[in-house]
């Protein structure tokens, strides 16, 4: 299923007009693009990047191309985020950003026609295009030098009905916007709130969670329309949301444990913040190769028999609880990967026919045995085409998985072999497989 996010990320590291007054940013600039287009694509939003390649891709007429064509083509009823790292200016009562060719007047001041003016270039371009996104979320992390108390004239724009337009400037008017080596303070909080990684999930938690931030920078993030953004969730991963649900209640927490609660807590909501990003990676991987093995509920349910295990003598510990928590769905998402792996081989169920069956078998005749290739053939050969190529895939993965669940004599094995997904350690956990037996001379259960 295609996102209907789109992002356009601009960043001007360099300025190519040596009479300007303002310096190059470089690092700083080229480290937030990164975070940001890290945080977004996480949450699936389809990002286009102008500035780490080179001067020219942040040029003033490229800039204001890319914004008329993401304002044009973003899909009707998603969400558009537009982002600026660089210097801002605030002249004439107008904010201003400086693109890598903004020139200098012969005072050494900035030339005002070089620079983009938000008022035209950007929200001047919301009704001529006919934005058809439901909202249009624009950051802008750039200092405001200069600008006065009541010079916020960007604010009182609305994008024609029905899309919603959110404005986020990184400082107020007057105050710069601060960054270090490793890039700005704004885009810190902000891709930080942003990523699926973090408990916040609508626009009105992660601005909320971006002026915390800043507090300590003495730096104040404004939003407009203010004290009113629209609450909705701009950053989940569109993953299988009863996974986070199931580990949140799982009654495995309550159980007595040998650490702190503090300590519990703090593993708790770092397994939830990455069976929430497990479970984008799942459902994207699962919807890319399909097959008919997927069961979105297996890892519930191991979690739910794990609880009812039991715990022997002495409490868990907090790091236990967290693993039997988490490999469940860690193990489901790298199932579905590793079927992803085979995608450039297997194109769909459907679409498979007798010489790329063929095909398949010759490339990967090391894999299977006579046995297989002739069960894969004769399903063909009977037009039950779909399980001949659900054969086929499931033969490959458990030859080539280094995630196979297997046992030898009720012996816990490891497996190093390299995988295509490295998503996961390569040294991968595999569980002996238990089977009921009579009881051994101890009374016991025996394992083979």
């Amino acid at each position: 299923m295609d996102s209907d996010r789109r992002a356009l990320l601009v960043g001007v590291p360099q300025q190519t007009e040596r009479a300007f007054p303002l310096r190059s940013i470089g690092d700083p600039v080229r480290e937030d693009l990164r975070r940001m287009r890290e945080a977004l694509e996480a949450c699936e939003y389809r990002c286009t990047v102008l500035g780490p390649g080179g001067p020219d891709e942040s040029r003033r007429d490229a800039i204001q191309d890319a914004v008329r064509d993401a304002l044009r083509s973003v899909p009707a009823g998603g969400v558009l985020f537009v982002y600026f790292s660089g210097h801002g200016l605030h002249l004439g009562g107008k904010d201003h950003l400086v693109p890598s060719n903004a020139k200098a007047l012969a005072d050494g001041s900035p030339d005002t026609d070089s620079l983009i003016d938000l008022d035209r270039d950007f929200f001047g371009m919301l009704g001529p295009t006919a934005c058809p996104a439901a909202l249009v979320i624009a950051c802008f992390d750039a200092c405001r030098d200069g600008s006065g108390t009541s010079g916020i004239r960007p604010y009182h724009y609305r994008a024609p009905h029905p899309t919603q337009l959110v404005v986020g400037n990184s400082c107020a008017p007057g105050e710069t916007s601060g960054y270090d080596a490793d890039g700005s303070h704004f885009t810190k909080a902000l891709a930080y709130a942003l990523h699926p990684d973090s408990p916040h999930r609508t626009l009105r938690q992660v601005s909320a969670s971006v002026t915390a931030e800043l507090k300590d920078h003495e730096q104040h993030p404004q939003w407009s329309p203010a004290g009113d953004l629209p609450d909705v969730v701009v950053a989940d991963t569109g993953g299988v949301p009863e996974w986070v649900q199931a580990v949140s209640t799982a009654h495995l927490w309550s159980l007595p444990c040998s650490d702190p609660p503090e300590v519990q807590e703090v593993l708790r909501e770092r397994v939830e913040a990455a069976v929430r990003s497990l479970s984008g990676k799942y459902r994207r991987a699962s919807e890319q190769m399909p097959h008919p093995w997927r069961d979105d509920d297996y890892p519930m349910r191991v979690l739910d028999s794990v609880a009812g295990l039991p715990t022997g003598t002495r409490p868990l510990s907090a790091l236990e609880k967290a693993l039997l928590c988490g490999l469940p769905f860690m193990l489901a998402t790298a199932l579905a990967e590793e079927f992803t792996a085979l995608f450039d081989s297997f194109k769909g169920f459907a679409r498979l026919d007798a010489a790329q069956m063929r095909h398949v078998l010759r490339e990967h005749e090391h894999d299977f045995s006579a046995l297989d290739e002739n069960r894969v053939r004769r399903l063909h050969a009977r037009d039950r085409t779909d399980e001949a190529w659900a054969l086929t895939t499931w033969r490959l993965l458990k030859r080539r998985s280094g995630l196979r669940i297997a046992g030898a004599r009720g012996r816990t094995t490891w497996s190093t072999a390299p995988r295509a997904s490295s998503t996961y350690c390569c040294r991968t956990w595999r569980p002996a497989i238990r089977r009921p037996c009579a009881p051994s001379s101890t009374g016991s259960p025996a394992i083979i």
